[in-house]
Formats: structure tokens, sequence, C-alpha cells
């Protein structure tokens, strides 16, 4: 007897879901991840009601950085071979659309960073992961080298620019009120959390590049008529590049980047944090990829028409960062010291107005309860 337009029993919809399982298992294969890594996606759908529900935690996996892709990625890189490892980051660079090269246009920069979790914090433990796992892919000189993978390493080089467009624009995101700047967003993020590890004024001087003119003057990227771009480090790997009126610098950005960003941007580290081999390290990931990896549209803003933007030379010369009457040099003083103010500046940002220091309050809350 035919049940018509009746509902599926019970039993029904178990098979149909669990046929359903054993297919995005399958699936989940084909695309890179490991059988045990889909034995466990498979265990966190078990529990789920309906189809729908399934669809979007299937979405959910394929959203880089989301909590079960962290969860995959973190049982498959565990003792990952070197090819595993390379495996895993073709696949990442599968589910964000990494582009072999990125063309710098804003449309762009939005779709790549909304592939990326937008709870996916600067501090979140996973950059570091993932940069570890990069390492281990690309050992020694191997990232700096051409012969073999070079596709994989230039999607993964210009996806540093990715993530730190990703990371400024989570700060404004999460933090920016109003007509607040970058940098005081930033800072409001520092402030709400006091475990968190960032070091301000880390050398900015390959962030500071200016082409000299034949009258000896310093020509800035986007016109401007001063220039003092800084760093804020954050947990070795992330780097937030500002200008002097507080806007975040990055070579790719949702809301439009500046000749200035291009230039002078911020770019992720996946060099490793270590007091021997950090220097190397930082080099080998860090220094050296752009020579090789850069994107097409970056090389040619920064080669300006012949009139090539450099950095100062770390030095007191003419053409030196050091130097307080030297071409990068403004007011009478040194772009360094142009520099160390900006940094100053953004300090002042991270103090809290007095009325709002805990410390301050519990004073008041004594004197108060004492008197009265």
């Amino acid at each position: 007897m035919e049940r018509g337009g009746e509902e599926p029993t019970m039993k029904e919809n178990h098979h149909q879901l669990q046929a359903k399982l054993e297919e995005e298992g399958k699936i989940l294969q084909a695309e890179g991840w490991s059988r045990k890594a889909a034995s466990l996606y498979q265990e966190e759908l078990a529990d789920l009601p309906s189809l729908e529900d399934w669809t979007l935690a299937l979405a959910s996996l394929r959203l880089f950085g989301s909590r079960l892709f962290k969860k995959l990625w973190r049982l498959d890189s565990q003792g990952a071979s070197q090819e595993r490892a390379r495996q895993l980051l073709r696949l990442a660079m599968t589910y964000l659309g990494m582009p072999q090269e990125l063309t710098g246009s804003q449309r762009e920069a939005q779709e790549l960073v909304e592939r990326i979790d937008p709870a996916l914090s600067p501090a979140d433990p996973f950059w570091a992961e993932f940069s570890s796992l990069l390492r281990r892919a690309f050992p020694a000189e191997t990232f700096t080298s051409r012969g073999e993978e070079e596709i994989l390493k230039r999607q993964l080089h210009q996806f540093r620019y990715v993530i730190s467009a990703q990371q400024a624009q989570w700060v404004r995101d999460h933090y920016r009120k109003g007509a607040m700047t970058d940098s005081q967003a930033l800072a409001a993020y520092f402030r709400s959390d006091k475990k968190l590890s960032y070091a301000i004024g880390p050398s900015a001087r390959l962030h500071n590049k200016a082409y000299i003119d034949e009258a000896g003057q310093a020509v800035y990227p986007s016109g401007q008529a001063y220039q003092a771009n800084y760093k804020i480090l954050m947990n070795f790997h992330t780097e937030f590049i500002l200008d002097a009126a507080g806007n975040f610098l990055n070579e790719i950005d949702p809301e439009g980047a500046s000749i200035n960003g291009i230039v002078n941007g911020a770019s992720f580290n996946y060099g490793q944090d270590d007091s021997v081999q950090n220097q190397k390290s930082h080099t080998r990931y860090d220094v050296k990829p752009p020579a090789l990896w850069d994107p097409a549209f970056r090389d040619r803003v920064v080669k300006n028409q012949g009139q090539r933007f450099r950095a100062p030379k770390y030095d007191k010369s003419q053409h030196g960062y050091l130097a307080p009457k030297g071409y990068y040099a403004q007011a009478g003083k040194s772009n360094k010291a142009c520099v160390d103010q900006a940094c100053r500046d953004f300090k002042d940002l991270l103090k809290e107005p007095w009325w709002r220091f805990s410390r301050f309050r519990k004073i008041l809350s004594r004197l108060f309860f004492r008197r009265f």
C-alpha cells in the first residue's frame, strides 16, 4: 500500500542520512583529507538531525580556518611527511580558490577574505600551526628555489598578503566603531585582552620605500607629503603595518589598497620563532620570497615606470634610515626618528582615559565607602 505524500519514516530517514554520510566521506578523501579525517567528520555529523544541517556543516568545513577545518587539519598535520604536508597545503589553496597570481583588485581581495572564517582572529594558534606545516613542506631553502612546486610556492607566498588583509579586516570588523581609524581599532583590540602578545616598533625600514628624484627629494608612494610607516608584530608571524595617519597598509585590501599599501604593506611571516634560527628562517620565508613569487601587479607598482621605490639603507648616509639630513629625512629628523614618533603616538592610544583605569575606580570606591 502506497503512502502517497506521507513523510518518510524514521528508519527511511536514517538510511538516507547514512548513505549521505558515506558519500560525503568519499568526497572528502577525494579532495585530499585522510580516511581518519573523513571518519572524524562523519562522527561530527552523526548527531546532526537533518540533511540541511549536514549541508551547512560541509560548507563550514570548506571555509578556511573554521572550527571543523581546524579540527581535521590538526589531525592530518600530525606527523605529516613532506609530501603529505604539500598535499594539505594544496587542499587549503583549493578551498580558498587561491589564484596562481593575485590581480590586486578590491573585488578579488573581498572574495578571498570572505573564504576565511570571520571568527579566525590574528591571535588564533592555527596561524602558527599552518606556518609550521608549510616549513615542513618546504624546509630550508626549498621555498625560495625554482624547479618544483612553483605554482604552489607562488600561491602560498601570495597568500601571505591575503592573510594580512584578513587579519586587518578582522580588527576592523570586531573593534572599529564609528569614525575610528585603523590604529584606534587595533589599540582597542590590544586593550581588550591583556594576554595578547605584541611588539610595537620593530624595524620598519623595509616598509618605508620611496624614490629619490633628481632634486634629491624623497617622493612617497601615494604622493603623501610625510611618511612614517611603522610595524607592530604579534605572535611573531603576524605583522600590522600602519601609516602615520593610522591606516592599515596592505598589498591587497577589501576596503581598497593604496599605492603606499601595495609598496610598503604587511605580509604574514611563515618563519620560525626561534632565537637561534630566527634570522635564517625569517630570511627564507619572509625576505627572499617576494623576489621570486610576488604578483606582477605589485612588481609593476614598485618599479614605478623606472623610478623604483626603494627602502632606505640602515646607516647614516644620504640614503640612510638613520640620517637626520639624508634623502629620507623629514624636518631635520631621520626616517627612523619619525617612525619612532609614530610608534609613541600609537602607544598613547593604548593608554585608557584616567576615569576608566580599574585602579582609579577601586581607589574611588574605597574613598566613597570610607566617607559615607
